[in-house]
């Protein structure tokens, strides 16, 4: 998920970040990533000293002190707690710090299956599996390039650290690692061709013709013709690069779609997409009750004169979302800017439902709005009819952080993004298994590391907003940002739900429309 928490004051409000970046925050020296001292939060060296914990250590800024593990083993329980101040308890630990505990080493793989184990960036341990012959590794009836398991420990109670094994979906033991295995180089089979049954021509009875008696001409002092020097034209035509070129500037020319329209052909409006202000794109900001002044930020597209598309996981347990739209600046009111409001938020049903194996699919919200939405300036976005190929180059935009956990810009964003196919996406990141409606997209593996590239990639608060490509002209949409590991991290590309895998947009859209 993607989503940023934001409360609205006269100030900015301090934004916790992750727990990944308050690590990376350490390696890099920075400080800030503690809450600040205020009204009720104190600084920590007021508070009690805090105990030591074993294979691990406690470090403080400002208000917070977090857990710091040893390289192999994982925090569990909380790991950061605020100093805080009231009168009846005076300066105390908001929470109890939690412990830092391990995974036993797996036992050693069948012959033929190589296990590199090693610390991942979070100093958790990881192995990775693979046949030393090169074929793919076989566990369970399914066949992978390679197995990665990474040593996850739960922070609810009764806690027992594992092996998680996101390609399996599951956590694996020493038997799990005993049932992998590998197939055999397959034989070289070819034939050698068969010997040729055709029998020799006979020798010729001919008598060969006398020697000439004419004399031989004599050599030509005409000089050869010296050497071209024109160098040969190289041909420029060769296969098509499995990668469209990247820019972060969406293409003004493209059109949008009219109001209910879910065929791209039908062009309306004509009104430009550009970088700084896509006119289908709305900020949204989802409350858990009405009227409360503190929420979520989300993105989301128009595509109906009253209707919104954003993230399920954006909407859940929402009662109420504000709606802003014309507002390439969210410090500054524009002209055309307008805002809308709306309770009526309809989660796909599938989403959460982990009868299919995952809670995390069809990942899709619409919302619907008693005013019009377009208006000066806005328009629908096209909705796709399939899955995108592999290697468009597609762009997707929001307010959302400019790194995970870090500070949120006041002007729209927008990046170019290659799709990364399902295949090669399973290949070349570490996101684990995908679902039927995934769509991966980020930078593509460029520097032949096995790993897509690190650098570009959407984050928190662009969650519900727009994956768009290019289709015959027509900006369309083919996915809502959905989810992630980290923002722009290497082997981890941005997942995004694919809109057009069933029916229910329409559905829904109709059976709420009188």
């Amino acid at each position: 998920m993607k989503l940023s928490a934001a409360v609205f004051t006269a100030a900015t409000a301090w934004e916790q970040p992750t727990y990944s970046n308050f690590l990376r925050s350490l390696g890099q020296k920075k400080s800030g990533w503690g809450a600040p001292e205020g009204r009720i939060a104190a600084a920590h060296s007021l508070c009690p000293a805090l105990d030591t914990p074993d294979n691990g250590s406690i470090v403080c800024d400002q208000s917070t002190c977090a857990l710091v593990c040893d390289e192999g083993f994982v925090a569990t329980g909380r790991r950061r707690t605020k100093c805080r101040f009231n009168t009846t308890k005076q300066f105390f630990w908001k929470r109890t710090l939690g412990e830092c505990d391990t995974c036993p080493d797996l036992a050693a793989p069948p012959a033929g299956v190589e296990a590199t184990c090693t610390l991942n960036w979070m100093g958790k341990k990881k192995c990775v599996y693979k046949c030393a012959n090169g074929e793919d590794i076989t566990a369970n009836g399914s066949s992978f390039g390679g197995i990665t398991s990474v040593c996850a420990c739960p922070r609810w109670n009764n806690r027992v650290c594992g092996w998680n094994t996101r390609k399996l979906q599951n956590m694996i033991t020493d038997s799990d690692v005993a049932g992998l295995s590998c197939p055999d180089v397959p034989e070289t089979t070819t034939a050698a061709p068969p010997a040729s049954t055709t029998a020799a021509p006979p020798a010729s009875t001919t008598a060969a013709p006398p020697a000439s008696s004419t004399a031989a001409p004599p050599a030509s002092t005409t000089a050869a013709p010296p050497a071209s020097t024109t160098a040969a034209p190289v041909s420029t035509t060769g296969p098509a690069p499995e990668f469209e070129t990247l820019s972060n500037d969406i293409p003004s020319t493209l059109t949008t779609c009219g109001p209910s329209s879910r065929s791209i052909e039908k062009i309306v409006n004509g009104i430009d997409a550009t970088q700084t202000h896509w006119p289908w794109i709305a900020r949204l900001f989802l409350k858990v009750n009405v009227g409360d002044n503190s929420g979520f930020s989300c993105g989301g597209s128009i595509i109906n004169d009253n209707w919104v598309i954003t993230a399920a996981h954006c909407c859940e347990g929402m009662a109420e979302v504000d709606a802003t739209f014309n507002d390439a600046d969210k410090q500054s009111f524009e002209t055309g800017e307008f805002t809308s409001t709306s309770t009526q938020l309809f989660n796909h049903p599938m989403y959460g439902d982990s009868s299919d194996g995952s809670g995390s699919n069809m990942d899709i919200c619409l919302i619907k709005f008693s005013d019009s939405l377009i208006q000066t300036g806005t328009a629908p976005v096209c909705l796709s009819t399939s899955y995108p190929e592999h290697g468009k180059a597609c762009w997707v935009a929001g307010w959302g952080t400019l790194s995970s956990g870090g500070n949120s810009p006041d002007l729209l964003q927008s990046v170019g993004v290659n799709i990364l196919g399902q295949d090669y996406c399973q290949a070349k990141s570490n996101n684990g298994a995908l679902l039927p409606d995934d769509i991966c997209a980020g930078s593509p593996d460029v520097d032949g590391n096995g790993l897509t590239d690190a650098g570009i990639d959407s984050c928190q608060g662009d969650s519900g907003g727009p994956l768009v490509c290019d289709v015959n002209g027509a900006a369309t949409l083919v996915g809502v940002v959905s989810r992630g590991t980290g923002c722009g991290d290497e082997g981890f590309p941005g997942l995004y739900t694919a809109i057009h895998t069933d029916s229910w947009i329409e559905t829904t859209i109709a059976a709420n429309t009188p």
